[in-house]
């Protein structure tokens, strides 16, 4: 079984929200196991800084766990995903995300039995439509979790709206920042 948690976005801010995602992503590791951070939607000037702050949140919710958290290289990506039993998709830029994870096709074939995290563009890029707050409009993604999903929420109702005419057989599913879902398949 897969486990896909979703989070609605600004998982680097330390509170009990965060604390709790954290620990799911860890919970059904076991000792060895790798972590995978993707921080493709960001700018590398950000890499180590963000890869030594979830290092840090993975390693606190870990209990005790010995856990090799690992950043992204897209020159042995899907070598890293493999080998991987967590993944970790960063926020950041959605559209860049895509562009590099586009150069994967079988990505999501590599997914089954892992725990994979998407944070906002990540969960973006795992559900099956979403909403841009930046460009207004929705959006597909790659479809791992088939739902319709809404980070970053803040009481916009047009949004609601919006996604509303998109497939009722998806769930929609409405993340404030901090808050995530999970969802297994």
């Amino acid at each position: 079984m897969t486990k896909y948690i979703l989070h609605g976005g600004y998982m680097g801010r330390e509170n009990d929200q965060n604390k709790m995602f954290f620990s799911e992503v860890t919970k059904d590791l076991k000792n060895g196991d790798k972590v995978l951070v993707v921080g493709f939607a960001r700018n590398s000037e950000e890499y180590d800084k963000i890869l030594e702050r979830d290092k840090v949140n993975v390693l606190n919710s870990s209990n005790g766990k010995n856990l090799e958290v690992l950043w992204a290289d897209e020159n042995n990506f899907m070598d890293q995903v493999k080998d991987s039993g967590a993944i970790i998709i960063e926020g950041g830029d959605t559209l860049q995300l895509f562009t590099v994870l586009k150069k994967f096709p079988d990505f999501l074939n590599f997914l089954d039995g892992k725990t994979i995290a998407g944070s906002s563009a990540g969960a973006y890029v795992l559900s099956k439509y979403y909403y841009s707050n930046s460009a207004d409009k929705i959006f597909e993604g790659l479809g791992a979790v088939p739902i319709r999903i809404l980070c970053h929420y803040e009481g916009n109702e047009d949004a609601i709206k919006i996604m509303n005419k998109y497939p009722s057989e998806f769930e929609l599913v409405v993340l404030k920042d901090h808050e995530h879902k999970i969802v297994k398949k």
